[in-house]
């Protein structure tokens, strides 16, 4: 049994000095790892270039440390003030550049840190819904002009604004309902005219999703009322929004749709009434463009795809071949907008013979109404490929092998014949290219948070499974990291070609500082061109069969080092190998501080190709140990693997996570293999089963083989075997009662002596036991005496064996 001796140095280190502090301070408190829960931020929105208090909300939050933002331009001064548990703030000052819309936060605490959470940045100032009732225009709610509005729509509620408006003055108005990343509310919003009529409406939007927003020119002098209500009348006491009204742009999609990054270029905003604004940019990612004008600027911008690809505008009219301009060499960029109903843009390039391209449209991704739809057709005009909607995503895309050099043409129309002065797109022709992408594995369809957070315990290890995606290579990948919290190491493990993922392990000395922050972390191989961070896609709200409403992708991991958790595990190095349509038995050790006898849970955070093993696997309150049993299948790949098992338990402070030291798992082919032949007997006769053995590699001593997969009323007997044992006579009673018919779900379970322990086979599957009904009682009757053969039959193997056996 492996006993405290068996761990690393630092691990042993931590529990020794453990003791010594629980001697040393008997009855004290002792630091424990645990799971700092946070369950919502406040105020729902700050304005930039304000000064604010941030409020964090949920438990186990007492030894908060620090923010960690995701967007720049925020700033925390001085130290977090601990309110209770439940509830720390921090003061921050947000400059003027900080950009509106979502921002992504998580805490900081010294033994963990936290699920991400959202908060809003406003460029207006922001004001709440006033507590009396404006639940009719009657009441409605005087705002002021370029003003955001905090307020709450419970169920059946409508709440209404007022704001006074000049004949031609622009009136916009926004909502962030679903944006805010808080549950599921679909807002809707609508304008009355002074007369109580209303004049425009808006609920979804392709630019904003489910929230929505209007732009329109007062028709005449008065005062207009703004109405907000979930989309159904559904809504409750956490149904939060954010209303922006006032005077500024709020363009509907910006043209060209791409760019080059860090080239000047013109653009046009379009407004929903097709007016356009003219402005000069100079875009850098990330490419989130808003539109301004007379200082006022759009509440949330419009997105702009940058590359180095070199583009061309369309000239219209363009809705054929011949009216399409000059071929354009790959790769490249293609700008158009189906501007009228039945519209067809066509563009034409050059490509050579054997040549490897990708077509992709994008517009739905930035924004666009436009439900693209491809055709590729050659010189002639021959269709070549056609697309609509492509990896469940409504825009196209085609990946096609060029047949002979010349010249191609791409149209686009809109799926519907919809047409619009915002159905803006963009076509990306390049050469298809090695690509890597890699996340971690989600490990609850309904939390795509659990189990991201990467909180190491001082003196322990955390493993996680981490999710390959190649495409067009089938290079080894491994992982490294160049920057992450001091005393932290990252174990750099090999995804090999066919592999498609590895685990992440993290190791955090006995002396690492508690420490954490937002750290890359890379998957790469030997082609520098193959290099990828881990990205990480939380989804704020989602609905199982229906998607994510609101998600934000990162290319950072949250990594720190926690307090030290009060147990940990050992996993034995397993001292004989694996092989294929065979099990293994693993031994896991927990090593506990004193006082500490909670359950543990046992899990593996990531398994070979071809391995399985039971979802967990508990250790008892007060017991140490667990074995853990693997099956591996047939088709598994002989390769000597790199192993680690995870523990979870509750602490005094909430849930710890941790895994075990690596251990090599040797997967090879099987020593033996069996194969049971066809044997036939009646209820209540004994049997032998014949067997044969073919042998695949030598070993030493005596082999066990056991017969399984009989049903009840049968018994077989054990049958020994050697290296040199080609045939075997398995024996087996049967019971008067035993079941009639044919038994075919037989195999054989080999157990090979190696090292003091024994190397598990199963094998023989597809023999059959056919059990007939004993035959009645007949009549003797005489038989003629033969004259017996001179020279008696030799003996089969099989009969000599049956001989040995009576």
């Amino acid at each position: 049994m492996p006993s405290v001796e068996t761990l690393t140095n630092s691990r042993r280190n931590q529990f020794i000095r453990a003791s010594l502090l629980a001697s040393a301070f008997a009855g004290a408190q002792q630091l424990h790892a645990h799971s700092p829960e946070l369950k919502y931020v406040a105020p729902v929105a700050i304005q930039s270039g304000t000064k604010a208090t941030l409020h964090f909300h949920g438990d186990r939050l007492d030894k908060a440390k620090e923010l960690l933002f995701y967007k720049p331009g925020i700033t925390v001064e001085g130290s977090p003030t601990i309110h209770s548990p439940k509830h720390v703030s921090f003061q921050v000052h947000l400059s003027p550049e900080s950009s509106p819309g979502m921002h992504p936060v998580r805490l900081r605490c010294e033994d963990g840190i936290t699920y991400q959470k959202t908060f809003h940045v406003s460029t207006y100032p922001i004001h709440q819904e006033t507590k009396e009732n404006n639940d009719s225009r009657d009441k409605a709610q005087l705002i002021s002009p370029n003003t955001c509005i905090h307020g709450i729509t419970t169920n059946e509620d409508v709440d209404y604004y007022q704001l006074p408006l000049k004949r031609g003055q622009v009136l916009s108005a926004e909502i962030a309902g679903m944006r805010l990343g808080r549950k599921f509310f679909d807002p809707h919003l609508s304008v009355l005219d002074p007369d109580g009529r209303e004049i425009a409406t808006s609920d979804d939007n392709p630019l904003t999703k489910q929230d929505p927003f209007i732009s329109i020119r007062a028709p005449k002098d008065g005062t207009y009322y703004l109405a907000v209500r979930e989309s159904s009348y559904e809504g409750s006491d956490s149904s939060h929004y954010l209303l922006t009204a006032g005077h500024f742009p709020r363009p509907a999609a910006i043209y060209p749709p791409g760019a080059i990054s860090g080239q000047e270029s013109s653009f046009q905003f379009i407004n929903t009434d097709g007016s356009r604004l003219e402005k000069t940019l100079k875009p850098t990612a990330p490419a989130l463009i808003h539109a301004s004008e007379n200082q006022l600027i759009s509440p949330s911008g419009i997105p702009l795809k940058l590359s180095h690809y070199p583009f061309t505008n369309e000239q219209e009219p363009n809705n054929g071949s011949k009216e399409s301009l000059p071929a354009q060499e790959i790769p490249h960029a293609f700008h158009g907008i189906i501007s009228k109903t039945n519209d067809v843009d066509w563009f034409q390039f050059s490509a050579k013979k054997d040549q490897d391209i990708s077509i992709q449209v994008l517009a739905r991704e930035l924004g666009s109404p436009l439900d693209a739809r491809i055709i590729l057709r050659d010189s002639a005009g021959k269709q070549l490929a056609a697309n609509d909607d492509s990896n469940n995503r409504p825009d196209s895309s085609l990946n096609f092998k060029i047949p002979k050099d010349g010249t191609y043409f791409i149209n686009i129309r809109d799926h519907l014949a919809n047409a619009g002065p915002n159905f803006t797109y963009r076509i990306e022709v390049s050469p298809r290219k090695q690509t890597l992408k890699a996340s971690i594995n989600r490990s609850d369809r309904n939390d795509s948070q659990l189990r991201k957070v990467i909180n190491i315990p001082r003196g322990s290890s955390l493993a996680y499974q981490l999710n390959v995606a190649r495409d067009r290579h089938s290079a080894a990948v491994f992982t490294t990291a160049h920057n992450l919290p001091e005393g932290v190491k990252l174990t750099s493990l090999t995804a090999e070609n066919g592999v498609n993922n590895i685990p992440l392990y993290f190791e955090a000395t006995d002396t690492a500082p508690l420490s954490g922050g937002l750290y890359p972390v890379y998957v790469e191989s030997k082609n520098p061109n193959l290099k990828q961070s881990i990205t990480e896609d939380i989804e704020h709200i989602a609905i199982n069969n229906q998607g994510v409403y609101c998600s934000y992708e990162s290319d950072k991991l949250a990594i720190a080092v926690t307090e030290a958790a009060p147990f940990d595990i050992s996993l034995a190095t397993p001292a004989i190998p694996a092989v294929q349509n065979g099990t293994i038995d693993l031994t896991i050790t927990a090593t506990r501080e004193d006082g500490f006898d909670k359950e543990i849970t046992l899990f593996f955070p990531w398994l070979p190709p071809g391995i399985t093993a039971p979802g967990n696997v508990k250790i008892p309150k007060g017991k140490n140990q667990a074995v853990y049993h693997l099956s591996i299948k047939g088709d598994a790949p002989v390769k000597n693997w790199q192993l680690c098992v995870s523990a979870l338990s509750d602490t005094d402070r909430g849930k710890v996570l941790l895994s075990s030291n690596l251990v090599p798992l040797n997967v090879k082919t099987p020593y033996l293999t069996a194969k049971l032949e066809i044997a036939a007997t009646n209820q209540g006769t004994p049997v032998s089963l014949p067997c044969k053995i073919e042998q695949l590699a030598n070993f030493s001593g005596n082999a066990t083989l056991t017969l399984h997969g009989l049903p009840d009323g049968f018994k077989a007997q054990p049958v020994t075997l050697n290296s040199s044992t080609t045939e075997v006579l398995i024996p087996v009673e049967l019971a008067k009662n035993a079941r009639i018919g044919n038994h075919s779900n037989l195999f054989c379970h080999i157990e090979v002596p190696e090292n003091g322990h024994n190397i598990s086979h199963n094998t023989g599957h597809g023999g059959s036991l056919r059990v007939n009904a004993p035959p009645k009682d007949k009549p003797t009757a005489k038989k003629e005496s033969k004259k017996p053969s001179s020279k008696p039959k030799p003996l089969s193997r099989l009969e000599q064996l049956r001989q040995e056996l009576k």
